[in-house]
Parts: structure tokens; C-alpha cells; sequence
């Protein structure tokens, strides 16, 4: 009777290791998706802020009246140059000025010939050629997901 006892006693205890390890193996699972979904959505924000930035300076600069500079202007201007060169590359964290690089590369791929339409109108001139978002994705040298997302905001 006592060893039936501990038997059953033994069984229930393996039938409950066997669960809470199956149980922590799908919150492992769980936890690297999110990981990985966080990665993603992190590097995705990072390109669409560096392709409005771009998009903003193109804006400023197009709306400025050009004038002339004064002599004094012009040499603290060209004494700022290289510095300022320097420390806007210093202040990016090293992950984003590899992303910087990966994008500009991709954009000087992409458009080889020089081609004045923005990767937005790129996306939307392809996605409306029929192309999917992963060919188009290969096209541009960009991410599948950043594709997605300028497909989505470029519809409303």
C-alpha cells in the first residue's frame, strides 16, 4: 500500500516537472519574439526618423532664399565645416551611424543613375507596378517591414 502510495506520489510529481518545463519552454519562446519584434520596430523607427530628418532638411532648404553671406560668415562657416562633420558623427550612437552607413549605401544602390524620387515614391510607383513588398524590398535594398510601413503610410 505504501509503495503504491509513493508510486502514484512520483508519477504526479513527473507529470508536474513535465508541465511546468513545458510551460517555461514556451515562455523562452515567448521572450525571444518579443526580444526580436523589439529589435525590429527599433531599427525600423530609426530609419523612418532618419528618412524624415532627411526628408525635413530637403524641405528647409528648398523653402530658404539663398543669400549671400558676408566675408566674415563665409570664414566662420568654413572653419565649422569639418568640425561640425565631426561632432554630428560623434554624437550617434554606434548602432545608428552603422545604420546611417547601410542606408546610404542601400540609396546610392538603389538609385545608381541618380534618381530624384524619394524612397516613399519609389515604394508607392513599385507597389502600384504590382510588385510585392518583399520584391520591392529586394529592389530598394531596404527591410521587408520598413517597406510594409511606408506601404501603409502611404495610403492614407
Amino acid at each position: 500500500m505504501l509503495a503504491v502510495l509513493s508510486l502514484l506520489l512520483h508519477a504526479a510529481a513527473f507529470y508536474f516537472i513535465i508541465l511546468l518545463f513545458s510551460k517555461y519552454s514556451g515562455l523562452k519562446a515567448i521572450e525571444k519574439e518579443q526580444r526580436q519584434l523589439l529589435e525590429e520596430t527599433e531599427q525600423l523607427l530609426a530609419g523612418y526618423m532618419m528618412e524624415i530628418k532627411d526628408e525635413n532638411e530637403k524641405m528647409l532648404r528648398e523653402i530658404s532664399i539663398p543669400q549671400e553671406p558676408r566675408d566674415e560668415e563665409k570664414q566662420e562657416t568654413a572653419e565649422r565645416e569639418p568640425n561640425s562633420r565631426e561632432a554630428e558623427e560623434e554624437e550617434l550612437p554606434a548602432h545608428l551611424k552603422e545604420l546611417v552607413l547601410l542606408q546610404e549605401k542601400a540609396e546610392t544602390a538603389a538609385n545608381p543613375e541618380g534618381s530624384s524620387l524619394s524612397p516613399k515614391d519609389e515604394v508607392e510607383m513599385l507597389s502600384k507596378q504590382g510588385f510585392s513588398a518583399e520584391e520591392i524590398a529586394r529592389k530598394l535594398g531596404r527591410g521587408k517591414t520598413e517597406i510594409q510601413l511606408m506601404m501603409k503610410f502611404g495610403q492614407k
